[in-house]
């Protein structure tokens, strides 16, 4: 089952032990749910689950199926509804924003001697999953839930999309590099290594795929946020390989 995007509303979800929360749904396949609540995302087994909320999920998940390939949705009028009207600003990366994506994160990667990503777009999918999240709640945090995926989020006020895109790999690429390097390129978790994980999670040696997305926000906020597989930046490890420290 691909996954789906989209249901806003707030459910009521309920586990095998007859836990139950409040819930909205944000995606879902064959394996686990995406739900959020309090400011956050939660990926959630669907065994776990009881079996009215293994339905729901699934017929949340086909409805925002559905939904996505017929956009235009029509209100009781007879007029197609505001909210199914396709948003510009959530769409997919278009291949001249992949490609920048690439070249500067495969950029870094070759200064220290690294293969090159490659685009992922179901890394891309649950970037835009987080970067609308971010937008439509109008806050600024990591996700939680997959510990399989690295996450770097960047935010922007002012500037058009393409500029926020290339901010936001600047940020975590170039300038972060600087300072890491300033430092002594320590190890995840050492003194001073706040600050340039963003840097590291980039050029980490076990990452090879990378997807990527951008939202707008009704505050006029861009939203960035890139996934990564698979993650870095673990404790007591350097981010690549063959290190001998400057002398």
């Amino acid at each position: 089952m691909p996954f789906a995007f989209g249901q806003a509303d707030v459910h009521e979800w309920t586990n095998k032990s007859g836990q139950t929360i409040q819930a909205k749904f944000v995606e879902a396949n064959a394996k686990f749910v995406t739900l959020f609540l309090k400011s956050q995302n939660y990926v959630y087994r669907l065994s776990d689950l009881s079996e009215e909320s293994q339905a729901l999920a699934k017929k949340l998940a086909q409805a925002s199926d559905l939904s996505s390939e017929n956009p235009s949705v029509e209100n009781s009028d007879g007029n197609p509804s505001d909210d199914a009207k396709p948003d510009k600003h959530k769409a997919g990366y278009s291949e001249a924003e992949i490609k920048l994506v690439l070249d500067e994160h495969n950029r870094l990667r070759r200064e220290v001697g690294l293969p090159p990503l490659k685009w992922d777009p179901e890394l891309a999918r649950h970037s835009q999953v987080w970067a609308d999240t971010m937008a439509r709640e109008n806050f600024f945090e990591h996700s939680e839930g997959n510990e399989e995926e690295g996450e770097n989020i960047s935010y922007t006020r002012g500037h058009s999309r393409a500029e926020s895109i290339k901010i936001a790999l600047v940020g975590w690429g170039e300038e972060e590099k600087v300072i890491y390097r300033q430092r002594g390129e320590p190890l995840v978790g050492a003194k001073g290594f706040k600050g340039v994980g963003h840097y590291t999670q980039m050029v980490w040696f076990e990452t090879t795929r990378v997807g990527m997305a951008t939202a707008l926000g009704p505050d006029g906020k861009y939203y960035t946020c890139a996934r990564y597989f698979p993650a870095g930046n673990f404790f007591g490890k350097h981010p690549y390989p063959n290190f001998k420290k400057k002398p």
